[in-house]
């Protein structure tokens, strides 16, 4: 829409793996209240990260707000059963960068979920006006997932169908 994104990543495995859904957004998150000072370790993708934060007891859905100089960037995230989250700071050089001119911070946020499948999705908006309420209704990664945004007392649905075919198998 014109007001919001709605965002579905779907991940389908074999077996149980750990799922990193990560976003790195422009501007400064100020840390909910229930969170911990962690390490995600030293590996490719996470090194680089710093004052990285620990949600206590993510229960169901988060809510994050990315404040920088030309807005506001929203986010709430219907998160997978038991999963983890994370915000940490990415590292900015705080000068010039090259003929961007000053860059803003840049915050990540970072979803973990440890299944054979997971559903991360989000609801996206960019300015100071109220964003709808969302809700996962019924679905799974491999399933059709039906999502209701509620804005004012109007309820919409939206349906986003899993077209196993369209997921090709890659051979050499």
């Amino acid at each position: 829409t014109n007001r919001f994104v709605i965002d579905a990543f779907r991940v389908i495995g074999r077996k149980t793996h750990r799922y990193d859904w990560a976003v790195h957004g422009v501007g400064e998150v100020q840390a909910p209240v229930d969170t911990e000072p962690c390490r995600l370790g030293t590996g490719l993708g996470y090194r680089h990260l710093i004052d990285i934060r620990r949600f206590r007891k993510p229960a169901g859905q988060v809510a994050i707000e990315w404040h920088a100089r030309r807005g506001l960037t929203s986010a709430q995230v219907v998160l997978p059963p038991k999963a983890e989250v994370y915000l940490a700071k990415d590292p900015v050089n705080g000068d010039e960068y090259g003929e961007l001119g000053y860059t803003d911070p840049r915050m990540a946020l970072i979803v973990r979920a440890k299944e054979r499948q997971s559903l991360f999705v989000a609801l996206w908006t960019f300015d100071t006006k109220p964003a709808p309420v969302l809700k996962v209704v019924s679905g799974a990664p491999d399933h059709t997932v039906v999502i209701e945004t509620t804005k004012g007392g109007k309820r919409t649905r939206w349906h986003l169908p899993f077209v196993d075919e369209l997921v090709r198998k890659v051979s050499h």
